[in-house]
């Protein structure tokens, strides 16, 4: 590992237990038992380290984002193909079990259409990050939408779909940080509406400041079925909710008689007369529960429309 500053690179070094540390990328990069490089540095700097460790022969994973501008995309890109080497984003969506579970309905035809998805990144009290030891960080009035890959890798990571469109708006007050950056951006927040090279929609929030829980949650929505995370990442346990359509319709006359199944909870004041749902016995909730890999046990069910919305416990599928 290394690192300009000595006291961090002895910490890093003591943390992780290496016995080698160098005082630069450019002394690191030299050494010929060094296969690989994790760039895990200001993202200005992100296309100028992979440069540099592609030129010395090292496959590179870096930190999101890749690039700043379109300019350095397509530089970087260029250097990839001219190296023959490996280079990956390092993008955690898309490796969360919401999205490792999406990427399972996907591949199975559950959603059918998937026609649109919303994500949010919502970072409020990122200004911590702005200033260290008094100096102004790469951080300091970064605009949301330089940092959107918290968001688009729930969909991108997903069905591979690519984004051609877009429409973008922001909201900033009179903070000085607004008024004086690298950046010259006056926005804390942004939201933007995505069409994909598809025809599909995606609407992704990336928020630094305002009343709201911080963390990262996203919702698909398709013809057949949507998939929801219930809650943003906190100090509770997520969940999630699937909302499936029914493929056929059941005729009133081979509906047989309404039962009461141990999934569905009964009202105050006796059983309802108005249930017509296909989902509603205990055989064919046990075979959706099956369709979906999830446990057995169900959180919460509310049914009584040709919908069905159910509150899965989290994990819904193993990582396998």
């Amino acid at each position: 590992m290394s690192d300009l500053r000595a006291d961090r690179r002895a910490g890093l070094q003591k943390t992780y237990r290496c016995a080698k540390a160098y005082p630069s990328l450019e002394e690191l990069i030299k050494d010929p038992k060094v296969e690989a490089v994790f760039l895990a540095t200001p993202a200005p700097e992100h296309v100028r380290h992979t440069l540099l460790c592609l030129a010395a022969g090292k496959h590179v994973l870096s930190a999101v984002p890749a690039a700043m501008t379109l300019e350095e995309c397509a530089q970087l890109v260029g250097a990839v193909k001219q190296s023959g080497l490996t280079y990956m984003m390092g993008e955690t969506s898309c490796w969360q079990q919401l999205t490792i579970s999406a990427r399972k309905f996907y591949q199975e035809g559950a959603f059918g259409r998937l026609f649109h998805v919303e994500s949010e990144y919502h970072h409020p009290g990122l200004e911590s990050l702005y200033f260290e030891n008094g100096q102004r960080t790469w951080r300091h009035g970064l605009p949301p939408m330089h940092y959107p890959t918290h968001c688009t890798a729930h969909l991108l990571g997903i069905t591979g779909e690519r984004l051609v469109e877009v429409s973008c708006h922001g909201w900033g007050d009179d903070d000085p940080i607004l008024k004086d950056n690298a950046y010259k951006n006056p926005f804390w927040n942004e939201t933007a509406l995505f069409r994909t090279n598809r025809g599909n929609s995606m609407r992704v929030a990336v928020w630094w400041r305002g009343a709201q829980k911080g963390g990262e949650r996203a919702r698909y929505y398709g013809d057949r079925m949507s998939f929801y995370q219930a809650t943003l990442r906190a100090s509770a346990a997520p969940s999630s909710s699937v909302r499936r359509r029914p493929r056929r319709k059941i005729a009133a006359a081979s509906r047989g008689p309404r039962k009461w199944s141990s999934v569905m909870p009964r009202p105050r004041g006796g059983r309802p007369t108005s249930y017509r749902n296909p989902f509603a016995t205990t055989a064919a909730m046990k075979a959706l529960i099956v369709s979906l890999r999830t446990s057995s046990s169900i959180a919460s069910s509310r049914l009584g429309s040709p919908w069905s919305t159910f509150t899965l416990p989290w994990p819904t599928l193993p990582l396998a």
